[in-house]
């Protein structure tokens, strides 16, 4: 284990000493620059924070805690890799589905320190560490990033020994939006034959606009969009995969059984932003708060002029929790100003209640990709959202950004029927329908 350690510090400095447009420098820029949510905002005025952040991975390697779990059946030399443990038979049946290799282990890597313990690493790890951690208490830029690179060095040693002791024929790395996640994959590749990410299906410039790796899994037509932009992805080689929910509900979209939408029923589906600002939450420069806000004055607007629309309102899980949901509901009400709206079933899953509103609106958020993915009308307020939609991506052609320009796509879109709506917005790679796996599973 000691060796793990030295040659995962080593790395580290390599990583500092790259130049130009290396894979290692790309790796040293997402570990310094790129935004993290393992530790709220406040963190960049702790001058402590490294100390802090160094205390909390010692109380994780004294933890007890065992980071991998074996999944009977399994193929034990296909491994998930995930940052917390969770969802771990969802996750496994979704790679199964598609990639008809069932995997046989899953391993948290934020519990992976716990490897490190009787290892007798304590003090050569925290003559590697402190460096850094008395570099944040007289630094204060990049200093939260810095801090967790205390945490990252740990994970990476336990998770490189764990590795390269298993030699596994497939990685499938579930947390790519974690900021040392490319230096994960320069460290782990030489261990296996193929390191695959799985993004969420939002954009994929948000968190890995740099992305290295063997194979990308993309879940979303916007990503179609994006790859055309994104020159620091590399990967040697793309997979197109359904959204990781969608085995929950996409049979029952698919059947085409379903009742259509009752007219002029509008849905807000919420990405809770005003409780992540409450709550501390770092800023990730998308400046969905304010989008958010713009949204509903909109929606408040035209709902006091159109009372024949009936807007539903699908809070974020954050937003329902039941010692929540009093503030939320008092919180829409004045946010739309008094305009009547119901909230949806807080017991059912926002993916799975698709047909009950006829065109659906929200500011940024992963259910959006998933309701296109289902084949039902959405449109985008990207009020200050930089950079969004790429230039070329037809997902375009459902954004607004006035209270008049949400007025006419509403008008246009509860005219149209879900068909039409798809094809004259050009989004027919959003729908399942136009997957690989649906195509294939026709053709049989």
């Amino acid at each position: 284990m000691r060796d793990h350690l030295k040659y995962v510090v080593k790395s580290y400095k390599q990583l500092q000493r790259a130049t130009d447009s290396t894979d290692e420098a790309l790796a040293w820029k997402c570990l310094l620059e790129h935004v993290t949510y393992r530790l709220d905002k406040t963190a960049d005025q702790q001058p402590t924070i490294g100390f802090r952040v160094l205390w909390r991975t010692l109380r994780k390697i004294r933890s007890g805690v065992r980071p991998d779990r074996l999944i009977e059946g399994g193929d034990p030399g296909h491994i998930i890799f995930e940052a917390r443990v969770g969802r771990i038979e969802q996750k496994v049946h979704y790679i199964a589905r598609q990639h008809t290799t069932k995997p046989g282990v899953f391993v948290s890597k934020e519990d992976a320190p716990a490897w490190l313990a009787g290892q007798g690493l304590i003090l050569p790890y925290l003559a590697a560490v402190l460096p850094i951690a008395i570099r944040c208490a007289f630094q204060k830029k990049h200093r939260a990033n810095r801090a967790l690179h205390i945490l990252h060095i740990a994970e990476l040693t336990a998770l490189r020994a764990y590795f390269s002791s298993r030699k596994p024929a497939a990685i499938y790395d579930f947390a790519p939006y974690h900021i040392d996640s490319n230096w994960q994959y320069l460290v782990h590749r030489t261990y296996t034959e193929n390191y695959y990410k799985l993004p969420s299906p939002g954009p994929l410039k948000t968190h890995n606009a740099i992305t290295l790796c063997d194979t990308l899994i993309t879940s979303s037509g916007y990503h179609d969009d994006e790859l055309r932009n994104l020159p620091q992805v590399r990967v040697k080689h793309r997979l197109k995969w359904l959204v990781e929910n969608a085995f929950n509900y996409i049979d029952r979209y698919a059947s085409g059984d379903l009742p259509e939408p009752q007219a002029f029923t509008l849905g807000y589906y919420s990405h809770g932003s005003w409780i992540r600002k409450e709550a501390g939450h770092r800023d990730d420069g998308l400046n969905i708060h304010y989008a958010e806000e713009e949204v509903l004055k909109a929606l408040a607007t035209i709902l006091a002029h159109t009372p024949h629309y009936r807007l539903v309102v699908f809070p974020h899980p954050r937003e329902k929790k039941p010692e929540q949901l009093e503030r939320t509901r008092a919180h829409y009400s004045k946010v739309l100003n008094g305009c009547a709206f119901e909230f949806s079933n807080p017991d059912q899953n926002t993916a799975s209640t698709f047909e009950t509103v006829d065109v659906a609106v929200a500011a940024f958020s992963t259910i959006v990709y998933e309701r296109l993915f289902c084949g039902y009308k959405m449109l985008l307020g990207n009020y200050g959202i930089p950079s969004f939609p790429v230039e070329g991506s037809p997902l375009r052609n459902i954004c607004f950004q006035s209270e008049e320009q949400l007025k006419t796509l509403l008008e246009r879109a509860f005219d149209q029927s879900r068909s039409d709506f798809f094809a004259k917005n050009g989004l027919q790679h959003y729908r399942f329908d136009s997957y690989a796996y649906f195509k294939e599973r026709e053709s049989q």
